[in-house]
């Protein structure tokens, strides 16, 4: 009888209507509700606003939720204005965050139409007299990279804050690494560092830079290969949008082991570049001159990176032609072509 009793009392507590929630709730209905996560939703629904009728008459709709916002990300810097720091949102001052100068390559294979078996200089004991037993073709890198050691918020305080100080290197070596009767010899390293102070124009286009440097190169080699200069030079940088060029003009001196390098390597260069879009590919080619008409000589270097292989590498390509493709060969005139792979000097 008392198991009757309580089946009865449960059936009539099951058959009691659940308080109302949502758009049919009251306070009274709400504040009935005894768990407390369903009342305060129950709260919340009861504070909608009521959706406004359809126009014809249709049962309104439950609003579509916005499209989220799309991040666009931002164009990509011009060449020189990424690698020189001229952009509009300054970066911090880090010696050790490393920028692209000159290209950075390996040419796995680089030949040569007029080897130099006897390299020479006017010099007193400049000169080879055996004649070197060297390969057509040969190995051929170059690292170049350099580093802000002022920033303008240095140069701030004295109110010249478009003033920028970089130290920067470039090292271009040449391994006859398939001359395997000779031992592989490394034909020659050459070493060049550089300090040059920037003046940024702040132009959105045209000049963007203004250049004072002062650099020494040499080989390190003892005679009769010692090769050496030292170089003070002005240069402007003139950029539109995936455009840019710069050219500079030097003056020289300690250039005891070849007196007469300004009158084949020259007195001027002059680089104009183009990146595509996406930074996928580049085209760079550089001019060199004596600046004298008779004898008239220079130099032109063509590089070409017609591929991306990855983020940071692609094939580059180069043609030579003229004087001073390497220090050594500073009076030497050849024509050269190589392959290999160069790094990507922007992003």
């Amino acid at each position: 009888m008392r198991l009757l009793s309580f089946l009865f009392v449960l059936t009539c507590g099951m058959l009691q209507p659940l308080p109302a929630t949502g758009a049919d709730a009251t306070l009274a209905d709400c504040a009935a509700i005894e768990e407390r996560g369903t009342r305060l939703k129950c709260y919340d629904d009861l504070a909608k606003p009521p959706p406004p009728p359809a126009a014809n008459g249709e049962a309104p709709k439950e609003p579509v939720p916005a499209p989220a916002a799309q991040v666009i990300p931002p164009p990509p810097e011009p060449y020189l204005t990424e690698t020189w720091n001229l952009g509009a949102t300054d970066r911090n001052l880090d010696i050790t965050n490393i920028r692209p100068y000159r290209q950075t390559y390996i040419l796995f294979t680089r030949w040569t139409d007029n080897v130099n078996q006897t390299p020479s200089s006017p010099a007193p004991g400049h000169t080879v007299t055996t004649p070197l037993d060297l390969d057509d073709h040969e190995l051929k890198y170059q690292l170049s990279f350099k580093s802000e050691l002022v920033s303008r918020e240095t140069f701030e305080k004295f109110g010249l804050n478009n003033l920028r100080f970089w130290f920067a290197y470039t090292q271009q070596s040449h391994l006859q690494v398939y001359n395997s009767r000779n031992s592989r010899p490394l034909r020659e390293n050459t070493y060049e560092p550089e300090l040059i102070l920037t003046y940024g124009t702040g132009y959105a286009s045209g000049l963007k830079l203004i250049n004072l440097g002062v650099s020494h190169q040499s080989n390190g080699l003892s005679l009769p290969g010692s090769r050496s200069w030292s170089r003070l030079y002005l240069q402007g940088g003139w950029e539109w949008g995936r455009y840019s060029m710069l050219a500079r003009g030097w003056g020289s001196g300690g250039t005891e082991d070849n007196p007469d390098i300004n009158d084949y390597v020259g007195r001027a260069e002059v680089i104009a570049r183009w990146d595509s879009e996406d930074k996928s590919q580049m085209l760079s080619l550089l001019l060199r001159h004596n600046l004298q008409r008779d004898p008239g000589r220079g130099f032109m270097q063509l590089d070409w990176r017609p591929i991306r292989l990855s983020k940071t590498t692609g094939i580059h390509l180069q043609v030579t032609s003229g004087y001073g493709e390497s220090l050594i060969d500073y009076n030497h005139n050849q024509t050269t072509f190589g392959i290999g792979v160069s790094f990507v000097d922007s992003k």
